[in-house]
């Protein structure tokens, strides 16, 4: 395997790691709920503050890569991943303990969600380029999908603390890897001292990002409070035990994979991202729209539906740095700016649904809620469209 191919390897597993530290708690959460009685807030708190701490960090997050490089942001984010776990591991019965062990988790998770798919980027030869940054983008699912298949095999037998000590054997692992990478040639790892130095966007260009930054966290607004409290409904709501959930949750999973990986096609095709991006995002408002009035077979349709959003949206939304500024380390600053988005959705959408269930103890009122926080990001998506149709030539209106 080619160096280049190896890179490219390793950015897109650093960040399906980062996305099995964040989602390794809702298949876990009816277990914990029901062993410590955690007040629902409270566990919806535990998903939304990997977002306030992403919050102090991405929005410099980018320009410190860029200025200092990649390996000691690596090494960083492993390391406040691992300790994060750590701290859960050892006081999960003292919900604002795992909190806390939540939040430097989630410093660790903000900081290889930039690193990741720049890597994978950097990596890759310009044809790949939009392919990899689509599979970069699958790097969510693929970690869901992992804490699934250990969730179907742990949680029924009350066993949700497997899950972290995986997450804590994977990242000592990528740490070990890492180390070793960093002295293989050809292996870029986005080193300061092999570049010149890096232009900041310009103004154009810095609009189109915090748009598309926009448009991301009201996808991920209501995606998120959908992957966080999704288990709890079916235990709920449809009786399953969390095993079972857990099987039935896989399914927007595999569905996600697959339409990453078809986004990557599409958009290597030409297609411009925001179309791409507003379709995504109106797939998941209907499965809101229906979600409590579908049957067995129709709700078995609604979560392929809002897999296939799923797919679509991040691939959407990490195409368009190459296709406005062109591939190089400078979309450093684009893909911070995204993860500001996406952790302001991910604080505020499950601790939204969390409230909604506290306050009124019905999933009715959620649907329609999320419904319309949809139809904003697509109205958001949609501005995007002529700006993105010839790249940085054209602005923001």
């Amino acid at each position: 395997m080619r160096a280049g191919a190896v890179g490219v390897a390793f950015g897109i597993g650093l960040g399906v790691l980062a996305a099995y530290h964040q989602f390794k708690l809702p298949p876990a959460l009816p277990v914990m709920i029901e062993r410590y009685g955690y007040d629902r807030v409270l566990a919806g708190a535990f998903m939304s503050i990997y977002a306030a701490t992403g919050l102090v960090l991405s929005w410099h997050l980018g320009r410190w890569v860029a200025r200092l490089g990649g390996p000691a942001f690596v090494h960083l984010g492993l390391g406040l991943a691992l300790a994060g776990t750590l701290i859960t591991l050892a006081w999960p019965e003292h919900g604002t303990v795992v909190l806390l062990g939540r939040a430097v988790e989630g410093a660790g998770f903000a900081i290889l969600a930039v690193v990741a798919p720049l890597l994978a980027n950097l990596n890759a030869g310009p044809r790949q380029a939009p392919l990899v940054l689509a599979v970069s983008a699958a790097w969510i699912p693929m970690g869901q999908l992992i804490v699934n298949g250990v969730g179907m095999v742990t949680l029924d037998d009350g066993d949700w603390a497997s899950g972290w000590w995986i997450s804590a054997a994977l990242t000592v692992a990528a740490t070990v890897t890492a180390i070793y990478l960093g002295r293989v040639p050809g292996v870029d790892l986005a080193r300061t001292t092999t570049r010149p130095a890096i232009a900041l966007p310009s103004r154009r260009e810095r609009r189109i990002f915090i748009v598309t930054a926009a448009a991301y966290m009201l996808w991920a607004v209501e995606s998120i409070a959908w992957l966080t409290w999704l288990p709890q409904f079916l235990v709920e709501r449809h009786g399953l035990t969390a095993g079972q959930a857990v099987a039935v949750y896989s399914i927007t999973t595999v569905t996600t994979i697959v339409f990453n990986f078809l986004a990557g096609i599409v958009l290597r095709a030409g297609i411009s991202p925001a179309p791409l991006l507003a379709f995504a995002i109106a797939c998941q408002g209907l499965v809101w729209a229906l979600m409590t009035e579908a049957g067995i077979v129709g709700g078995m349709a609604l979560l392929v539906l809002f897999g296939i959003g799923q797919g679509l949206a991040p691939s959407a939304v990490f195409a368009v740095p190459n296709r406005v500024v062109g591939p190089g380390l400078g979309i450093a600053h684009a893909f911070a700016r995204f993860m500001v988005g996406r952790n302001f959705g991910v604080l505020l959408g499950p601790l939204a649904l969390a409230q909604i269930l506290s306050a009124f103890g019905a999933w009715e009122l959620a649907g329609p809620v999320f419904a319309a926080i949809s139809a904003a990001g697509v109205a958001t998506a949609l501005v995007l469209t002529r700006p993105l149709r010839g790249g940085s030539k054209f602005t923001i209106p």
